[in-house]
Formats: C-alpha cells, sequence, structure tokens
C-alpha cells in the first residue's frame, strides 16, 4: 500500500513537471511571435513606413522595456522640475493608465478627481500645481489638445517608449537595476515589452533603484559589452531617496521628520507593481517595517479596504506602543479623500513616504542633456 502511494506521487510529480515544461515551451513559441509583431512594427517606424507625427513643441519620451514600475514617473518629476527652474513652460502627458474615464481629459484643480486621470497623472498635478496635466490614450490627439489649451516649451510623455506614432526630441529608458533585462524574456513568457537591443533607440538610459554605485556600474557595462547600447548613448545610474517630511493624510495631525519616523516601528499600505521592493526600500533606510498590506497595482481603495486598515492598525497598536502607518505618494492620491470626508478617520496615523529620484554621478550632464 506504501509502495503504491509512493508510486502515485512520482507519477503526479512528473505529471507536474511534464505539464510544466509543455506550458514553458508554449510561452517561448508566444513570445517568439511577440517578439516578431514588435520587430515588423518597428522597422516600419524606423523606415517611415508608418507615419510619426512631430510638433512645434520640444517633446521628452519617458518609458522603459518592461512591464511594472522601473521609476518612470519619478524620473517624469524629475525632468519637470528641473525644466521648470530653467524657466521653461512645461505640460505632462501620460496614458493615465487603470483610470475610469477615456479619451482625453485635462486636470483641473478642484474638480478632477484621482479617479478620471489616473494615480500618476494626479500625482504629478498635486506636485506641479501649475503646469498643464493631461491624459489621453492617443498621445498625437493629447499633444494636440494640450497645445489648443496653452503655449508650452515642452511636453513630457510618461510611459511612450513603445508609442512611436508621436515624434520626440529625446527618448529616455528606464531600467530596473533589481529586475535586469539581461536576465528577462519577452512577453508572455518574461516581462519585456520589447527586445533589448531597441535600447539603441534611446538617447539616454537611466539604470534605476541601484542599491550602490558598482551595482550600476556593473550592469552599465554589461549592456555595452554585449552591444545593446550606441557608442553615444548616454547612461546615467540613479537611485530613491526619501523626502526630508513625511506628510500626515490627516488634516489634525502634523507631518513627521524622517528622523522621528525612526522611532516608530511601521505598517506599510501600498499598491504598487513591486510592493515588496517599496518595503525594503523602507527597511534599507532604517525604518522597522512590522506589518504590510499590498494590492496590485494602481488599486483603488474602498471604505472596506480602510475599515481593515483600522482594524490591523489596532491589533498592531495594542502590541505596539509606537506605530505608525506609511504609504507611498501614488497611493496618497487615492486615499486622502477618505481622510478628508470622514472625520472618524482623522486620528489614524498615516503618513506619505515621498521619494525623490537622486544621480550617482553626472547629475549636470543629464540636465544640459534635458536643455534641448
Amino acid at each position: 500500500m506504501i509502495l503504491s502511494k509512493h508510486i502515485d506521487v512520482n507519477g503526479r510529480n512528473k505529471l507536474k513537471k511534464l505539464i510544466n515544461i509543455l506550458f514553458q515551451q508554449l510561452l517561448g513559441l508566444l513570445s517568439f511571435f511577440y517578439g516578431l509583431i514588435i520587430e515588423l512594427r518597428n522597422r516600419a517606424y524606423d523606415k517611415r513606413k508608418l507615419k510619426i507625427v512631430c510638433f512645434p513643441v520640444k517633446v521628452i519620451s519617458i518609458g522603459n522595456l518592461s512591464v511594472g514600475g522601473t521609476g518612470k514617473t519619478p524620473m517624469a518629476a524629475f525632468i519637470i522640475n528641473a525644466l521648470l527652474k530653467k524657466g521653461y513652460k512645461v505640460a505632462y502627458l501620460s496614458r493615465g493608465y487603470k483610470r475610469k474615464t477615456r479619451g482625453f481629459q485635462l486636470f483641473t484643480h478642484g474638480k478632477t478627481k484621482v479617479e478620471s486621470i489616473g494615480d500618476e497623472a494626479y500625482q504629478i498635478a498635486m506636485q506641479f500645481p501649475h503646469i498643464c496635466v493631461a491624459v489621453c490614450e492617443k498621445r498625437v490627439e493629447g499633444v494636440r489638445r494640450i497645445l489648443a489649451c496653452s503655449p508650452v516649451d515642452y511636453i513630457v510623455l510618461d510611459d511612450a517608449f513603445q508609442h512611436r506614432q508621436i515624434g520626440r526630441n529625446l527618448d529616455i529608458v528606464m531600467i530596473d537595476a533589481t529586475c535586469s533585462p539581461l536576465l528577462d524574456s519577452l512577453l508572455p513568457k518574461g516581462r519585456l515589452r520589447e527586445p533589448i537591443k531597441s535600447l539603441k533607440r534611446a538617447q539616454v538610459v537611466c539604470i534605476n533603484k541601484c542599491m550602490n554605485w558598482e551595482q550600476g556600474k556593473y550592469l552599465k557595462a554589461a549592456l555595452r559589452t554585449k552591444g545593446y547600447l550606441l557608442d553615444n548613448t548616454l547612461v546615467f545610474l540613479c537611485y530613491y531617496r526619501i523626502k526630508d517630511t513625511l506628510n500626515s493624510l490627516s488634516p489634525i495631525l502634523n507631518s513627521l521628520s524622517v528622523s522621528e519616523a525612526l522611532r516608530y516601528e511601521a505598517f506599510v499600505i501600498s499598491a504598487l507593481a513591486n510592493n515588496i521592493a517599496f518595503s525594503q526600500f523602507l527597511e534599507n533606510n532604517g525604518i522597522r517595517v512590522v506589518h504590510t498590506m499590498f494590492y496590485e497595482d494602481h488599486h483603488f481603495y474602498t471604505i472596506l479596504d480602510i475599515q481593515k486598515i483600522i482594524v490591523i492598525y489596532k491589533k498592531l497598536k495594542a502590541l505596539k506602543k509606537e506605530i505608525i502607518i506609511l504609504t507611498t505618494e501614488k497611493d496618497a492620491t487615492k486615499l486622502r479623500p477618505f481622510f478628508i470626508q470622514n472625520s472618524d478617520f482623522q486620528d489614524l496615523p498615516i503618513f506619505v513616504v515621498g521619494i525623490e529620484l537622486a544621480f550617482y554621478e553626472n547629475l549636470n550632464v543629464f540636465e544640459q542633456v534635458l536643455d534641448l
């Protein structure tokens, strides 16, 4: 009887392995055809068989090779801030991923809700209240509508490396150093939207989320050695750092400095492409994370979510005397309305961890590149 069960277990394990091998082969086949389609599309644009529309305005595209978070929106914020400091008029345009509207939507202060334009565009609008922020699936239409609204010197396109229909003066590609494209595959087997050799279209490549300078330098050298970059492609090594002040979502609670936050233990809430990376980032910066609540990227919070957060916080509070809740700027755009509209939530100590992009070296060179 025991021998029979052992044989059955071995048989099931072999069947599972066989199914997994066949599944991986299927994904590989699908990735091959996906790559073929992408190759034909890119060739059509390179040979101008597909139309590229150019505008009398400087366009900077920020994109990536892979799905998921590589730091496109923080880079957009960095670029917008740099251009504003130089006195330029800037507009921001994105697709507005996971928003609950369609077509062109222009942000209007006091009227536009986060659901209308998506969390990333809303975050930019809150950070830069005096620039034009819009979303549109059709980027060409989006640029036309923006230019019809107000004159601008620059348009920053978020997540637009694959949207080749619109002409751009500068292509910037973000790479996540913790998820090297050299170890990845094309969709659907992997996370790559197009082959690594497409990096040759970019004038600038930013290797982001580098744990240290050596990690970024190694990936940079590997990309050059394997011939995925042109000789004149500029490569910059970037990382995130926490902004000095953690603002409270509650209108009745004061903000915290980073040094003050270090005295507490943290309950972390996020809905990102890589939630674990955010939690690890906090711990690497000295914040003690004792509990997490993760949602899928771009999740829109509900009252039930808030109630669940409160229940967990109270349980943690009973065990830990010093506990705060931390979330991201992106999540704050969707959480804040609950605290404004409901006074019952206003004593909940939930703080926003603002992050900003920083460069290990050659920041002045990068800023010069932006001055097209």
